[in-house]
């Protein structure tokens, strides 16, 4: 598994955010460039939930 800084993770996540929605407002869509940010925002707290429930099973078992 790649680990990356919480730091880079935020940077990235802004450009994926920006370059989105730019691309939606080019192609005429701003109803869903408004409405990615909410969405981006729930997939990555998902994200963050999920690596956490995973970290802690696997550190359930190493301490078995």
């Amino acid at each position: 598994m790649v680990r990356i800084s919480n730091r880079t993770w935020r940077r990235l996540w802004g450009e994926e955010t920006r370059a989105v929605d730019a691309w939606a407002r080019r192609l005429g869509r701003n109803d869903c460039a408004s409405a990615l940010p909410k969405t981006l925002d729930q997939e990555h707290m998902t994200e963050k939930k999920l690596t956490s429930r995973a970290e802690g099973r696997a550190n359930l078992r190493a301490a078995s």
